[in-house]
């Protein structure tokens, strides 16, 4: 092997192994991962005005807010 194909191959093993640093350090993900409906509208996504809201993500998930449960219960009087 002669030294310019040497050099060549070096030069080639060190820019493959700093791009591999550079993807690992930046994640792979690509984004924030979305799970449900407060992660849709976190990221930033279109959030709908209906009821329950709805948030659809870029790539057509739709995600649907859970409807709110009373916790306090209403006692009557007696008459």
């Amino acid at each position: 092997m002669n030294k310019q194909a040497l050099i060549g191959s070096v030069g080639a093993l060190v820019i493959a192994i700093v791009a591999a640093i550079i993807y690992v350090l930046t994640g792979s993900s690509g984004g924030p991962v979305i799970t449900d409906h407060t992660s849709c509208a976190q990221a930033g996504n279109a959030v709908t005005l209906t009821y329950p809201e709805q948030c659809v993500t870029k790539d057509g998930r739709t995600f649907i807010q859970p409807a709110a449960t009373e916790t306090a219960s209403t006692t009557l009087p007696a008459y």
